[in-house]
């Protein structure tokens, strides 16, 4: 039977000052069967969505200790990709996007539109997180696990990080450049041949034992996953 599952969305950071009038958000999703870490302020949201694994974050300015601007700056410097909904004034809202947040709505904003939205992002969330499927090679993104006709491979951080990234290509060229840049981003690159390296590490769990390859090199542009 496949280890691979399907990924439910339903854990979420909310941070709200104590004067906030908008405690209603973490109520009503508690009474959609969502579980909820509460933040006081927009340090301890940092430090919950950073460590946490956590679907969505909601934010509600005027936060104490770390203002929305500033969680979104971390948290995407963080690498975490985690959903951002901020309720702010939206004269601040380019400043929000640029920073990380994926939405900004008015404190003011209809309950209704509010809870729309995070519907929308939770059901990004659980689409972003739906294996991955090239021929028999399934990839649950949520577990981080990878099985090839239903044998489990195990995988370093880096090697499961290039594979998704090709995965979620899959039948497409991804350049060295792109590769290098998303699964060893910052000041200080991979070289080519750590790449060249990584890909063989790759090619010998994923194909090696299975009769077919999926994994191709495209001479003078780089990488991609296919079935036959």
């Amino acid at each position: 039977m496949s280890g691979v599952t399907t990924h439910e969305v339903n854990l979420a950071v909310i941070a709200l000052s104590p004067e906030s009038p908008l405690s209603w958000i973490s109520s009503t999703l508690a009474e959609r069967g969502g579980r909820q870490l509460l933040a006081s302020d927009g340090l301890k949201a940092f430090e919950l969505a950073r460590t946490s694994g956590v679907d969505l974050v909601v934010l509600a300015e005027p936060l104490a200790v770390l203002a929305a601007q500033a969680v979104c700056t971390a948290l995407r410097e963080a690498r975490v990709s985690v959903p951002i909904l901020v309720l702010s004034d939206t004269t601040n809202a380019a400043a929000l996007l640029t920073a990380g947040a994926d939405v900004v709505l008015a404190l003011e904003s209809d309950s209704q539109v509010v809870l729309a939205q995070i519907d929308a992002l939770m059901r990004r969330v659980a689409f972003e997180h739906r294996p991955l499927q090239v021929g028999e090679l399934i990839l649950d993104t949520q577990a981080r696990r990878a099985e090839r006709g239903g044998k489990l491979i195990l995988l370093s951080g880096t090697e499961y990080t290039l594979l998704e990234l090709l995965m979620r290509r899959a039948g497409r060229v991804v350049s060295r450049e792109e590769i290098l840049e998303h699964v060893w981003p910052g000041e200080v690159r991979a070289s080519d041949n750590v790449l060249d390296v990584y890909v063989s590490y790759l090619r010998t769990k994923v194909d090696r034992d299975f009769g077919s390859s999926l994994i191709r090199t495209v001479r003078g542009r780089g990488y991609m996953i296919a079935a036959e």
